[in-house]
């Protein structure tokens, strides 16, 4: 894997087309795209940003119920309580579904933002590479906070043999630095509009009801595909045995490449598993305030903890499901946990 510093892109040029292929990823690059400027409310986004290529698909506006109920929780035993020091596994929390509406349309990236794309985002804005995190310690097979430990740096044996790694989730990011890297993409992308001047871009990160719409996509069932968790190894990385042990079943020993696995009815892949992902609320149980609002909710205002979606490889399949919560420090960096950007289409008045 390339050094930070190293030219990942290749150029400096920030570019955006739309495709017709269904938001699957080409080796043709620029000649699946269409042409710039045709169709701004297209499905499926390419965005080519510094000479990386970022996938988008547009998330429908609709309803969905958020959560899970009180008696479905019960019935599968899920655990709460805190999974290591930096993180608690809420799950309690999640048991109180109740309706919510997305009222309009967005984009959502396809994968998790990669090693590729964090690395090309602190060449672009000189930021230093934050190290201290909590790494993969091979000696003792434990997550374990460490100095040297970085987003190019988590600990795993195989993280730096490969340049095709580049393509693992970054991870060892704090929340302040996922919204630093939205930040980036919107001043790359500040002067574009499409031909017509009727739009502009807004890049941020999900709040948790769009999360978990989004990763639904339209499913009521534990997980988008369905509620057999024997069938999460096609859709997701998570942990099928002990942390350092072999692969699985699910094929991954720790991180997996984000274009591995199966993605969603709406072409997002890793919605379950891979790394935790941060959201944009404050973390709260939904019986507070924050959460009275059934239109958009983003949760309350202030608090001391960020939402985190989505489990990881290192957690039992129950912590993937699509409703399942994390709440985290949100100046924690760990090697479970990344993020993946949102993205909105405003028209200008």
């Amino acid at each position: 894997m390339a050094k930070y510093g190293d030219s990942l892109g290749n150029d400096n040029k920030s570019e955006i087309w739309w495709r017709r292929d269904g938001g699957k990823r080409s080796n043709g690059g620029a000649t699946s795209c269409v042409a710039k400027g045709e169709n701004a409310s297209s499905p499926n986004w390419l965005l080519k940003a510094r000479g990386v290529e970022l996938f988008f698909t547009r998330i429908p506006a609709g309803s969905f119920k958020m959560g899970i109920s009180r008696w479905r929780q019960n019935r599968n035993n899920l655990q709460m309580g805190a999974a290591y020091p930096w993180m608690t596994l809420a799950q309690d929390s999640q048991a109180n579904a109740k309706r919510v509406k997305i009222t309009r349309d967005f984009w959502m990236m396809q994968t998790q933002v990669t090693i590729e794309m964090f690395d090309v985002f602190l060449k672009a804005t000189k930021r230093n590479v934050p190290v201290g995190a909590i790494g993969y310690n091979k000696s003792t097979k434990k997550l374990e906070y460490g100095a040297d430990y970085s987003f190019l740096n988590p600990g795993f044996p195989d993280i730096n043999e490969q340049r095709s790694n580049v393509t693992m989730p970054a991870t060892c990011v704090d929340w302040a630095s996922a919204v630093a890297f939205c930040d980036w993409l919107n001043e790359e992308f500040k002067d574009w509009r499409t031909s017509d001047l009727q739009y502009k871009l807004n890049f941020r990160l999900p709040t948790e009801a769009e999360w978990e719409y989004a990763c639904r996509a339209g499913s009521k069932a534990a997980y988008h595909f369905g509620n057999r968790e024997k069938d999460l190894p096609g859709y997701g990385n998570y942990d099928d045995g002990n942390l350092g042990a072999s692969a699985g079943v699910d094929g991954f020993e720790f991180l997996a490449q984000v274009w591995n696995l199966q993605p969603n009815r709406w072409q997002l892949y890793h919605m379950h598993g891979n790394v935790w992902e941060w959201c944009a609320d404050w973390f709260a149980p939904y019986e507070t305030s924050g959460w009275s609002a059934e239109r958009d909710p983003n949760g309350p205002c202030r608090g001391y903890m960020r939402a985190a979606r989505g489990g990881a490889w290192n957690v039992a399949p129950s912590f993937c499901r699509s409703a399942s919560r994390a709440a985290v420090h949100p100046w924690t960096r760990a090697a479970d946990l990344g993020f993946r950007v949102a993205m909105d289409v405003e028209p200008l008045l």
